[in-house]
């Protein structure tokens, strides 16, 4: 029991003092700008597995915070760093395409939420024509 209310109290103040705030307790919000939302990879052998790489920069005030990146299929596995951007700073998300078994055109997005543009996600994405490599 005592150490459920550890674990709760330990929850507790992160959700509370995890987050950039400002003094009545509110989230603060920060703009970011991307250079590409969206990546064209051309022809990808299906033996491939790229990886596409988005830069995003933290041109607000307040901390840059990611709750979360979610791919749009299980053949894209997104990689970030949960640790706060500073104003001016710079965060790269990495989107690992399994290009296996894919032959074809293929589109795929991921969608970010953080502490920015309002609340509103941002999608992400990235196509190309995965083509059947000669030494099968």
């Amino acid at each position: 029991m005592k150490s459920w209310l550890i674990l709760l109290l330990l929850l507790s103040l992160h959700s509370l003092f995890g987050q950039t705030r400002n003094n009545y307790g509110e989230i603060l919000q920060t703009k970011v700008k991307i250079k590409e939302l969206h990546q064209n990879l051309g022809q990808i052998a299906d033996t491939m597995q790229p990886k596409i790489v988005y830069y995003i920069r933290n041109v607000g005030d307040a901390d840059m915070i990611f709750y979360s990146v979610k791919a749009s299929s299980g053949c894209v596995c997104p990689y970030w760093n949960n640790t706060p951007v500073p104003p001016q700073g710079i965060a790269k998300i990495v989107l690992n395409f399994d290009a296996r078994k894919r032959i074809g055109r293929n589109h795929k997005t991921a969608t970010i939420v953080g502490n920015f543009n309002d609340g509103k996600p941002i999608i992400i994405s990235f196509e190309g024509e995965v083509i059947e490599s000669k030494g099968k």
